[in-house]
């Protein structure tokens, strides 16, 4: 964080206030009605999907989905036997996410990974694959709701943003899955200030400093994986009760190099003594998800 705020200041830019990103963006692309009513803001990025549902007083829960617009881009490549990049452009030149949505079907001309062939698919076979990709990921999303009972809540629907939301009927398809209302999320002009250019195209606005990136391209990407505890979002640390010198130190969501001091010293005690000493984290313990005891952790990113 110091880092960014540094790298402001060398750009004679001043840090007004930091918050959450899930906040930020809440204040550009939601009215108050739709918080007032209860929605849910679904950021579908490259490698993750964030979540954040609202309703009146603010944010009242944040997630993530280990899924996002990459899968959708390998499950591509993969069906078709194809690179990512490949995979990508027929993704986004061609690609729809309800299959329905299509009145006919039309032949696309594409590369082969390994012979380098021009093939042909079917535009209704593309469609089908993407829209499976994104239902396992709305899936992975409506167990969430319904595990944290937030599915009732969001009286508003679903507010889509994030590029994974830019492919065509993306709309519809949400909409068919979670039988709510739903909307691509535009900016609250009245809420935000600033060149049209910056707001709609990050290019723009780093062209205003350094030209060179007038003509910037994304030609790669990287997403990395952690262990989620999906029962609470939590630890869980210590021994396990049914097999001998099995112990675990799982389910950090993200956080395990902050953790690590602690949970080191906490499990070697346990190993070494048979019990926590100076640091009792007893709480965490397997036992409490096999009985499906929830310690919610309310802070996740």
């Amino acid at each position: 964080m110091r880092n960014v705020e540094n790298c402001l200041k060398q750009s004679d830019l001043e840090v007004d206030k930091i918050v959450l990103n899930s906040v930020a963006k809440s204040q550009a692309l939601l009215s108050q009605e739709d918080k007032n009513s209860g929605v849910c803001l679904l950021d579908i990025g490259a490698g993750v999907t964030g979540y954040s549902v609202y309703r009146e007083e603010g944010i009242i829960q944040s997630g993530i989905i280990a899924m996002g617009a990459d899968e959708v881009t390998q499950s591509i490549a993969y069906a078709f036997d194809t690179s990512l990049e490949e995979a990508k452009r027929l993704k986004e030149n061609y690609g729809v996410a309800k299959t329905l949505s299509q009145s006919d079907d039309k032949f696309i001309d594409f590369i082969q990974a390994n012979n380098k062939e021009e093939r042909q698919l079917s535009s209704l076979d593309l469609s089908e694959v993407i829209e499976e990709s994104y239902r396992e990921i709305f899936e992975e999303l409506k167990n969430e709701l319904k595990h944290r009972n937030l599915d009732s809540i969001i009286k508003s629907g679903f507010v889509l943003c994030g590029g994974g939301s830019e492919i065509g009927s993306i709309e519809e398809l949400v909409r068919d899955f979670f039988s709510k209302r739903v909307k691509l999320g535009k900016i609250q002009r009245s809420r935000i200030s600033g060149l049209e250019a910056i707001l709609t195209d990050y290019r723009s606005a780093l062209a205003q400093r350094i030209p060179a990136m007038e003509e910037l391209k994304l030609t790669g990407g990287w997403a990395g994986y952690y262990d989620c505890n999906r029962l609470d979002n939590n630890a869980v640390v210590g021994k396990h009760p049914k097999f001998e010198n099995v112990y675990l130190a799982t389910g950090f969501t993200g956080r395990g190099l902050m953790q690590a001091p602690g949970i080191g010293r906490a499990l070697t005690e346990l190993i070494t003594t048979g019990a926590y000493q100076s640091i009792d984290i007893s709480n965490m313990a397997v036992e409490r998800v096999l009985g499906k005891e929830a310690r919610p952790e309310p802070y996740v990113l």
